[in-house]
């Protein structure tokens, strides 16, 4: 038996506010995880120096390590390092094995790229493959600013007494 034009509009209404009532708390949620987000999770990390404009000789890069799913940390020398963030999704840092700096020129800055690949021999047969992660952000970076932060501490401590 066909419905009342009434009743069709009534129930739709019904459902329109069914919807409002749903969707309210999980937009105001999604809003929310936004405004507390960090830029990156370094920050406040001790070890986090002075941003740069560029990291020049990049063919004496001689390792890396994955700081977190969005920074690597690049070696220069033993005491030269530089962790370098990247601009939206760069999935292969979970599991990267090779890294190769794609700059347009002998320094890498923001807008380059670095090809990850989760395979040490930059194979595509590997699962996720080579990815290309546009950099971000450069920033120096101290290993050892922890250790000397907390020599520090205990320094001030030893003084009080």
């Amino acid at each position: 038996m066909p419905q009342n034009p009434l009743q069709n509009i009534a129930l739709g209404l019904s459902a329109m506010a069914a919807l409002a009532v749903f969707a309210a708390p999980l937009s105001a949620t999604a809003g929310e995880g936004e405004k507390s987000k960090k830029e990156f999770s370094a920050e406040g990390d001790p070890r986090l120096g002075e941003e740069v404009t560029n990291l020049c000789f990049t063919r004496s890069i001689n390792g890396f390590k994955r700081y977190d799913r969005d920074a690597l940390i690049l070696r220069r020398s033993v005491k030269d390092r530089y962790l370098v963030t990247f601009s939206g999704i760069c999935s292969n840092l979970r599991s990267v094995q090779a890294v190769k700096l794609a700059s347009r020129s002998s320094c890498l800055s923001r807008g380059d790229t670095i090809l990850v690949s989760d395979s040490a021999f930059f194979t595509d047969n590997t699962g996720f493959g080579i990815e290309r992660c546009m950099v971000k952000r450069i920033y120096h970076w101290n290993e050892d600013a922890i250790e000397e932060e907390a020599e520090a501490e205990s320094d001030a401590e030893g003084n009080e007494e």
